[in-house]
């Protein structure tokens, strides 16, 4: 008598894969910068950071995340730029220098901005001839996450801000409720410095049409500009100048 024949079973834990990518932060060290440096190409040292960035020093896609699903270089990203001699920030007209890293004819470049302190504009500047730290944001994928990405920043360390800006602080915030983003409680921002709000590792600054403005010690999340909601589980720290 034969036997009835009957499909294997799917593997349940292999129909269904997690793809959940998350940022974190990754440093090209030591990096010389020439006088009057703007536009200026990291295409090569990008390269190389990046071929051994991954958890346990596997290569990682070079690359540009174009959503939180894509794993990849975030451009939406503010570049944290410091001097390697002394870890401090570099300033140009008593402001703080970030940068923005672009895509530009197959080359990844970054280009240097301060916020002006009176009209509040990004405005974009030179910087002086030294070596210099570039953190930048990277959309890494779960299996590829550095175990310690949580905890490798080149530098936490802030400069009191000039011209009467106040000292630079961060503010762990507990949402409480959709959408609604509590009270600053260490102090009220300076008018006219940069607020950031990080979110699960992402920075969201208050630029023209980010959807998140600051003011005194409010800060304001319109989800519909920003694309998602802010919700009680996620973790939120707020970087603002106070005197």
């Amino acid at each position: 008598m034969a036997h009835a024949q009957f499909p294997n079973k799917k593997n349940k834990t292999n129909a269904k894969q997690v793809h959940l990518p998350l940022t974190a932060y990754v440093g090209l060290v030591n990096l010389p910068i020439p006088a009057n440096a703007s536009n200026f190409s990291i295409d090569v040292p990008i390269s190389t950071l990046l071929a051994t960035a991954g958890r346990g020093g596997q290569p990682v896609p070079k690359q540009t995340s174009t959503s939180h699903d894509v794993e990849g270089i975030v451009l939406t990203q503010r570049v944290i730029v410091r001097k390697t001699s002394n870890l401090e920030p570099t300033t140009v007209q008593s402001e703080e220098v970030f940068g923005l890293i672009t895509l530009a004819t197959g080359l990844y470049v970054i280009t240097f901005y301060i916020i002006n302190g009176t009209t509040g504009a990004q405005t974009q500047v030179t910087i002086p001839a030294d070596n210099y730290n570039l953190e930048f944001a990277y959309n890494f994928a779960l299996d590829l996450l550095p175990n310690d990405f949580a905890v490798n920043v080149l530098s936490k360390t802030f400069k009191d801000a000039d011209n009467g800006q106040g000292k630079r602080i961060a503010e762990q915030l507990t949402i409480a409720s959709l959408n609604t983003v509590p009270a600053l409680t260490l102090g009220s921002i300076v008018p006219n410095t940069p607020v950031e709000l990080v979110v699960n590792g992402v920075v969201y600054d208050t630029l023209p049409t980010s959807g998140v403005t600051a003011a005194a010690t409010t800060v304001t999340w319109t989800a519909a500009t920003v694309g998602f909601d802010l919700e009680t589980t996620d973790r939120v720290v707020a970087y603002y100048n106070t005197l």
